[in-house]
């Protein structure tokens, strides 16, 4: 196709804003510098015309023409990324301090001069003789008390293990103790002890007493290693000191001071669990105080039936059994003014 010419329409555009504009018309002038004005009037004519001629060209052509591109002469051109930004390093912790810890958390100095602080659900130190905070060690030794074969005292409270039956474990806190030992006459028995675990073999009518000792509580479990042929009960002595044992509604015992108000110990209500890998588990079991002739005895009983069921795999445990838990203040969490939050998600330690 052959490109049209543009002068036409041009032309036609010129006349067209002439129109528009209204026409002028030159007087004839007598004066003697009626020729200068003629030409200069000419030239301002054809100025007109000339920028006329111009509006209409950039009217066809689409606009005016394009200013030149400037030249980038510094920075960065748009297919350059910018440099790498420089990652720091982690800091990581290089110390502890010592003087900032509490029952339930500790602080780190890390290595760009900011503190940590690391909160625990449960205890992580304890207080010494001398008042000062010291990282629990539930591990049980050898005991430094007469009466009493190992003993842990590294912890939140006290534990301590005997060699007799009738005096099978000891727990203090702030003052105050639970002793617990079986009915009956008191013989003679000695405890293995494995890490923070005391296990006195067959001794409960041939189940085995196991205590864990752990940061929050001494925990003692009845580990049953045969389906028992008749009914399941046992029933320990209880001795108490600065507290009095409180049967509640829910299966538990509370041990509260004299003149009453908030337990400072409890032992939950019990349960049952056996050893299959679906583990099966029952709350068939109860737990009763009872005050008899000056002394205390907690009975534990267990739904034989339950435990004779063919769908049983042993060894089944009742736990707890006689659970000593601390009834503690809510811990109170704090932060150093240099310290970061704690975390919301356990990053917490148990």
């Amino acid at each position: 196709m052959k490109r049209r010419s543009r002068g036409p329409l041009i032309g036609g555009l010129v006349l067209a804003m002439v129109a528009t504009l209204g026409g002028m018309e030159v007087l004839p002038d007598r004066s003697p510098d009626s020729g200068d004005r003629t030409a200069s009037a000419a030239n301002e004519d054809e100025g007109v015309l000339s920028r006329l001629g111009g509006a209409a060209r950039e009217l066809v052509d689409g606009g005016p023409r394009k200013a030149k591109p400037e030249v980038v002469s510094a920075g960065l051109s748009l297919s350059e990324k910018p440099p790498a930004a420089k990652k720091r390093p982690a800091p990581k912790r290089v110390r502890e301090v010592p003087g900032r810890r509490t029952a339930n958390g500790r602080v780190y100095q890390l290595s760009d001069g900011r503190l940590q602080a690391e909160l625990s659900a449960l205890p992580v130190n304890y207080r010494d003789a001398k008042g000062h905070w010291q990282p629990i060690d539930t591990r049980v030794r050898p005991a430094t008390r007469d009466g009493y074969l190992q003993q842990n005292s590294t912890n939140s409270f006290t534990s301590l293990f005997g060699g007799r039956t009738d005096n099978l474990v000891r727990f203090e806190r702030d003052g105050r103790a639970v002793q617990l030992g079986l009915a009956g006459a008191g013989k003679s028995t000695a405890p293995k002890v494995d890490g923070s675990t005391v296990t006195y073999a067959g001794l409960a009518g041939g189940a085995d007493l196991v205590y864990d000792v752990t940061s929050g509580a001494l925990k003692e479990k009845l580990v049953l290693r045969q389906a028992p042929a008749g009914p399941v009960s046992y029933t320990f002595t209880l001795d108490t000191k600065g507290l009095v044992a409180q049967q509640r509604a829910d299966g538990s015992i509370a041990f509260v001071r004299p003149d009453g108000g908030d337990p400072e110990l409890v032992m939950p209500a019990p349960y049952m669990y056996d050893s299959a890998k679906d583990q099966a588990t029952s709350t068939a079991v109860s737990q009763r105080v009872q005050q008899m002739y000056g002394q205390t005895t907690v009975t534990v009983s267990a739904d034989a039936s339950w435990l004779r069921d063919r769908a049983r795999t042993y060894p089944v445990v009742i736990d707890p059994t006689i659970k000593i838990q601390p009834c503690r203040p809510r811990p109170r969490t704090y932060r150093s003014p240099r310290a970061p939050p704690p975390p919301t998600s356990p990053a917490r330690t148990s």
